[in-house]
C-alpha cells in the first residue's frame, strides 16, 4: 500500500521515495500558447507533459517542491522584471533543465538578458508550432547548441547602412 503526499513523495513501508519529474512541464498563461505547445509535444511523442497554472510564478512555486523536468516552458507575459524572475527560477531549477520562455514582447534586450541567464530560447507570441517543436526537440535530445532558429521573420533595428546615392554624370552625345 502506498500513500501520495502533497510534497511529491510516495511512502512505501515507511520509506520516502522521490517522485520522478515529468519529462516536460509547461506553465503558459493563455489557451492559444497551450494549444501550440501541446501539439508540438504530441508531435514529438510526449503525451505525459505536465501543464500547470500561473506562468513563471507557478513554475517557481512547483519546482520548489518537486524535481525539475528535462524541459521547462514558462510564460513571462505581464511579469515585471522578467530577468529577475528567471533568476528566481534558476534558484529552484536543477542543472540540466532546458528552459524555453514565451512572452509578449519582441525585445532584443530582453532576449539577450534571457540568453545570458541560461535560457535556451525565447519566443514571443503568437507562438509558431514548428519553432516550438524544433526547440523542444533540441532540449529533449540534448542537442542544445546555442544557435539561432530561423523564425521566418526579419527585424531591422536602426536604418540600413547604404552609401548615399549620387546622380550619374551624363555623357555628352
Amino acid at each position: 500500500m502506498s500513500n501520495h503526499n502533497p510534497n511529491g513523495t510516495t511512502t512505501q513501508s515507511g520509506l520516502a521515495v522521490a517522485q520522478a519529474a515529468p519529462l516536460a512541464m509547461v506553465y503558459v498563461e493563455d489557451r492559444d500558447s497551450e494549444g501550440v505547445v501541446r501539439q508540438a509535444l504530441n508531435d514529438l511523442g510526449i503525451q505525459a507533459a505536465y501543464f500547470g497554472p500561473g506562468g513563471i510564478q507557478g513554475a517557481i512555486t512547483d519546482l520548489g517542491k518537486r524535481p525539475s523536468p528535462r524541459l521547462l516552458i514558462v510564460d513571462i507575459s505581464n511579469v515585471d522584471e522578467p530577468a529577475k524572475r528567471i533568476s528566481d527560477l534558476a534558484d529552484v531549477c536543477e542543472p540540466g533543465t532546458g528552459v524555453i520562455v514565451t512572452g509578449e514582447h519582441n525585445d532584443i534586450i530582453l532576449y539577450r538578458e534571457l540568453k545570458a541567464a541560461g535560457v535556451f530560447e525565447y519566443f514571443f507570441k503568437p507562438l509558431l508550432g514548428a519553432l516550438v517543436s524544433r526547440a523542444c526537440n533540441a532540449v529533449l535530445t540534448g542537442n542544445m547548441e546555442q544557435r539561432a532558429l530561423r523564425t521566418g521573420r526579419l527585424v531591422f533595428i536602426g536604418r540600413p547602412c547604404l552609401p548615399p546615392s549620387r546622380p550619374r554624370a551624363r555623357r555628352a552625345p
